[in-house]
């Protein structure tokens, strides 16, 4: 398996970043971190958690656009595959 690569059910991922899709909530950089088969999401006050499986090292950060928009419109594959490599995120 890839380094800095997840797979998450789809059913968890649309129901964990939900909260990131409110259109009056303010969001700040993206922080992704992963540990024990969990994966998080943090922007600003907010923090969400997801189970997850893979290899991941550190942690990514992205733009809150992004992660509005993956909230707001979530992929369809199942399960969401997420990797990050060279400073780009790929879900």
């Amino acid at each position: 398996m890839l380094k800095n690569m997840l797979h998450v059910p789809l059913v968890e991922f649309r129901s964990a970043t939900k909260p990131f899709s409110a259109k009056r909530r303010e969001l700040k950089k993206a922080l992704l971190a992963y540990e024990g088969g969990f994966l998080s999401i943090e922007s600003g006050e907010l923090t969400v958690v997801m189970r997850a499986e893979g290899d991941w090292c550190g942690r990514a950060q992205f733009a809150p656009d992004i992660l509005r928009a993956l909230a707001t419109v979530p992929p369809n594959q199942n399960p969401v595959t997420i990797s990050y490599a060279d400073g780009h995120l790929l879900v």
